[in-house]
């Protein structure tokens, strides 16, 4: 299980934001924050339990 450092969980919080708000992220400000599959999953992970 990957474990998410405080800039990715910022991020999961940002896209679950986002979803709600219909806001759109800027690319520019999470570039590089998630840079592998199983990293991506627990950013995905992370925002399914804020829901």
């Amino acid at each position: 299980m990957t474990t998410l450092n405080a800039n990715q969980k910022e991020f999961a919080m940002a896209l679950y934001d986002a979803t709600l708000t219909g806001k759109p992220l800027e690319e520019k400000d999470w570039k590089g924050v998630v840079e592998d599959d199983d990293t991506a999953y627990a950013v995905q992970d992370e925002v399914i339990r804020s829901a």
